[in-house]
């Protein structure tokens, strides 16, 4: 089975496992399961346009899943963090954040601190301070953020953005940490064919890390 599928297998029975009555049970076991089938099928389906339109279709679901207005996937490229794959987000607010450094704002500092970041309110959090012209140019007002790994490397960042103050629950986290394990198996699997579709500088990576 291929190691994506085996990643949806493993997702599909992490889900099952949320206790019922918990607003992420239906979306979950119903909506990701119907739509990760294929994958769990093990089909050769892997190709450029797939392997990224997969990649995009699982930031847009973490969005839907954590039941916000938007979301992002940044990768690490050197000191800094850039946007992937971006859903239905305005341009004002990724102009706004500007280049996101490793261990700043939202993003950064879950690549960083290899676990998940909140901002609850982007206005009044002093540790957003160098994306808040993004918060005030547009309707987007707080995020959260979880690692992207390739094994035990940090390649990038998912997050979900919100219009409103806002600080998820634990099921949100979980549900986009799931994400974003498949998203670090895509993203690899997507070098492996195409390298210039993935451009992670993976040597200044390891010394912004360290630093």
């Amino acid at each position: 089975m291929p190691p994506c599928a085996e990643a949806c297998r493993s997702f599909a029975v992490e889900r099952s496992r949320i206790r019922p009555g918990s607003p992420g049970r239906t979306f979950c076991c119903v909506r990701y399961v119907a739509r990760f089938q294929l994958y769990l099928s093990g089909a050769p389906i892997y190709t450029r346009q797939m392997d990224r339109g997969f990649i995009s279709n699982l930031v847009r679901l973490a969005a839907e899943g954590a039941r916000a207005t938007g979301s992002t996937l940044f990768l690490v490229r050197g000191e800094f963090l850039y946007p992937y794959a971006v859903h239905n987000l305005p341009d004002e607010y990724i102009k706004g954040i500007g280049a996101v450094r490793v261990g700043t704002q939202c993003c950064g500092r879950a690549v960083a601190h290899k676990r998940p970041w909140v901002v609850s309110d982007m206005l009044t959090d002093p540790l957003f301070a160098d994306g808040r012209a993004g918060a005030e140019t547009s309707p987007i007002r707080a995020g959260f953020s979880v690692p992207v790994f390739d094994g035990e490397r940090v390649i990038g960042a998912l997050a979900c953005h919100y219009e409103n103050p806002y600080t998820p629950t634990p099921w949100d986290i979980e549900r986009n940490e799931s994400c974003a394990k498949l998203i670090g198996i895509a993203l690899m699997e997507l070098r492996g064919i195409a390298p210039q579709e993935v451009p992670i500088d993976e040597p200044i990576v390891e010394r912004a890390m360290a630093s």
